[in-house]
């Protein structure tokens, strides 16, 4: 048998030599690394199959996470709005996807790209007025929102400005240049 080297381990599920961080971390074990015996990739297949094959497994998942919400709302609150904000941009992108499909304009936002887009929502102000974001549930008048520079081009990252909604429903379809000219027209 072909030696391995010390920071990697072979999962005898999938039969692979994989580096360390593919096991999931085990310290009650006696085995030399303290990682679990199979890869996280055959333990999750694993999970999803006896989780598929038993009922009573599903019901007992389901009513014990039902109990901890109810006797948890606080954290439960807690955990949802932090997932909302660290989830933004993906929540903006997949209504951006339907959106576009539906007006029948390009849509071709990447993984990578989307993650980009969440730093920007990250910084907390409108690209446009530098007002602070609201990342809290809802839609508010500053809450995030993805502008298109060039309605006709679609979702593309380098069409896209991260601003907040009340930016964006002003500028609609005639663009920043005229509410720019709207709003000094005001201020002054």
């Amino acid at each position: 048998m072909p030696q391995q080297a010390d920071d990697t381990k072979r999962c005898p599920g999938c039969k692979r030599v994989l580096s360390l961080e593919h096991f999931g971390t085990d310290r009650t074990t006696r085995r030399k690394h303290k990682v679990t015996a199979h890869c996280r990739d055959c333990r999750r297949e694993r999970t999803k199959a006896r989780y598929a094959s038993s009922p009573e497994m599903r019901e007992r998942i389901a009513r014990t996470s039902r109990e901890w919400r109810a006797t948890n709302p606080e954290r439960n609150a807690a955990n949802y709005a932090a997932r909302r904000i660290h989830r933004r941009a993906k929540i903006l992108a997949a209504s951006a996807r339907v959106r576009a499909r539906r007006l029948g304009v390009p849509f071709s936002l990447s993984d990578r790209e989307i993650g980009l887009l969440q730093s920007r929502i990250e910084r907390g102000t409108c690209e446009i007025t530098g007002a602070a974001f609201d990342l809290g549930p809802g839609r508010r008048f500053n809450s995030p929102s993805l502008h298109r520079k060039n309605p006709a081009t679609g979702y593309q990252y380098g069409n896209i400005q991260v601003v907040c909604t009340l930016a964006n429903a002003a500028m609609g379809d005639w663009g920043e240049q005229t509410f720019r000219e709207v709003a000094e027209a005001w201020l002054t």
